[in-house]
């Protein structure tokens, strides 16, 4: 039986490869675009990776997000898995 973060990762693969295999006209463009980018395939590819950076910063806020919540919660427990809130604090001398 896989655990609950490998069965995650696997049907994720599992969904984004199909996305990325099912989609055939991934990299075209609009005819007015196509057609002005024609006559000038140095701009064309210019467009085409202008095109991939916009669909990346999606991505790369959204992990940077789940990133810092993943290391936040990992930072709140403790190595004997208790929560930050159930620990006894030691950090201070006790002379109140």
């Amino acid at each position: 039986m896989l655990s609950r973060t490998a069965r995650f990762l696997t049907i994720g693969t599992a969904v984004a490869t199909a996305v990325l295999l099912s989609v055939d006209s991934g990299f075209a463009q609009c005819s007015m675009c196509r057609t002005a980018l024609e006559q000038n395939p140095e701009a064309a590819a210019g467009f085409n990776r202008a095109i991939l950076f916009l669909l990346a910063a999606p991505y790369a806020v959204f992990g940077s997000v789940t990133g810092y919540l993943v290391v936040s919660r990992r930072l709140r427990t403790g190595p004997d898995g208790s929560r930050a809130l159930d620990r006894p604090d030691y950090s201070s001398s006790g002379n109140a």
